[in-house]
């Protein structure tokens, strides 16, 4: 599989959690206490979409958060195209990989859905935060195996 893929998930990664201080520092998790939806609707009802386009948008709770739940997004769909092509194409060394690294995509998304609804308490959220080194352990793997078969 072409390199640019897992080095393009490795940087999303790496963009997700920047962007998931924020949030953590902000205390974001603590507004906007469902899911999918941010309240009633997809963007949060006390923004607007044109406020995600200036730097000011890394200042406010609401669209940091939202930053952060449609990136995760993304990085799954990025990762299932990852996986569909590695399959199609028989990629038998790549498996393994990209087998662990799915598992912790799907245990971030669980327990970042977790520290939403629960409002960021203490142990969910550190488990969501810690759990971020083990996917970017496993992102790195599937990096490095990717550059050893290439």
């Amino acid at each position: 599989i072409n390199i640019i893929f897992p080095l393009s998930f490795l940087f999303l990664v790496f963009l997700q959690i920047s962007i998931g201080a924020f949030v953590s520092g902000m205390d974001a998790g603590k507004i906007y206490n469902s899911w999918p939806l941010m309240g009633n609707s997809i963007f949060p009802n006390d923004n607007s979409v044109v406020n995600l386009f200036k730097l000011s948008a890394f200042s406010d709770p609401s669209l940091v958060q939202f930053m952060h739940r449609n990136l995760a997004y993304f990085i799954t769909i990025f990762y299932l195209f990852i996986f569909y092509k590695i399959y199609k194409n028989r990629v038998y060394n790549l498996y393994g990989s990209i087998n662990i690294l799915g598992f912790f995509i799907a245990l971030q998304i669980i327990l970042g859905i977790f520290t939403v609804l629960y409002g960021a308490q203490i142990y969910i959220a550190a488990m969501h935060q810690l759990s971020s080194v083990f996917l970017v352990s496993s992102s790195l793997y599937f990096l490095y195996i990717n550059t050893k078969i290439s």
